[in-house]
């Protein structure tokens, strides 16, 4: 059985020293089939690219605060979000990881560091826009 979680920001209330929209979160994609319940795995739109960024345990992908300028989909092994020092999500393969790079300017709001051996694909706007376009489904994401 699928479990679905919803998360509420209320972009009006007051902020704390530690409170943090979590914009490099990461977050499954999910697309409508025949029966709309069946999960699209974005690791296989792009699991046979040759041109894919490796990790070993402990590097990290990015460190909150970096310029953002593209988006990652994790292929092989978990990464771990970070707040601080603090995880909050691991995520696993087909994640995407940092897609709020394509969305608007500001600086990473996670870091993201390699749990175990990485491949990840790094998708900029140009191929985002292209997978977008081949895939319909993705539309109305």
């Amino acid at each position: 059985m699928l479990k679905a979680a919803q998360i509420v920001l209320n972009l009006n209330a007051p902020r704390m020293s530690h409170d943090c929209i979590l914009e490099d979160a990461v977050f499954p994609l999910w697309a409508p089939f025949a029966d709309e319940t069946s999960p699209m795995n974005p690791a296989d739109l792009f699991r046979e690219d040759t041109d894919t960024v490796q990790l070993a345990r402990g590097d990290f992908l990015f460190h909150e605060g970096d310029k953002r300028d593209c988006m990652y989909v994790l292929l092989e092994g978990e990464m771990d979000i970070l707040l601080g020092k603090y995880v909050v999500e691991t995520a696993k393969e087909g994640a995407l990881i940092g897609e709020m790079a394509l969305i608007d300017d500001s600086p990473r709001a996670a870091s993201a560091v390699a749990k175990s051996a990485c491949r990840l694909a790094q998708i900029d706007q140009r191929v985002f826009d292209f997978v977008v376009q081949q895939h319909p489904p993705l539309r109305g994401m």
